[in-house]
């Protein structure tokens, strides 16, 4: 058995004969898996080199390039961080001291079901707000 890699002293003899594994077959997809998870979830040309040290996959490229953009770990390490958007104030709430409920919002949310005797009901809630101090009241409204 002879190969191009006969005469490479610093290499093992497992790294010159490497076992030649089918690419659809369940053994391929573990081991790329595996080295993947070994090598720290790194990219896919990390894992082909780790795994070419002992095992040939035909058409392995493809296989662990596939299994690198199906690994959820690492779309988790990989995420870019949210930017929270927030609002700009309304003008009155930078304006100087003005006396409470001098400036009011007021918000309409719902349907939320309720319990009504023996059955159920769905009602809408009404929530105003002082722009002022922050207060806020909270009414149930029918529609």
């Amino acid at each position: 058995m002879s190969g191009r890699l006969q005469e490479a002293a610093a290499l093992s003899w497992d790294e010159k004969h490497p076992m030649i594994l089918p690419k659809g077959h369940h053994v391929s997809q573990l081991l790329v898996r595996h080295y993947h998870e070994s090598a720290a979830r790194s990219g896919s040309e990390q894992t082909l080199c780790e795994l070419r040290r002992m095992f040939w996959i035909v058409a392995e490229r493809s296989l662990v390039k596939g299994t690198v953009r199906n690994c959820v770990k690492r779309r988790r390490l990989n995420a870019k961080p949210e930017e929270q958007v927030m609002v700009p104030l309304p003008r009155v709430r930078l304006e100087a001291y003005h006396p409470p409920v001098t400036f009011t919002s007021v918000d309409l949310f719902g349907p939320l079901t309720v319990k009504w005797g023996c059955g159920t009901a769905k009602r809408w809630r009404c929530l105003f707000t002082c722009l002022t101090i922050r207060a806020v009241y909270l009414k149930v409204t029918i529609a």
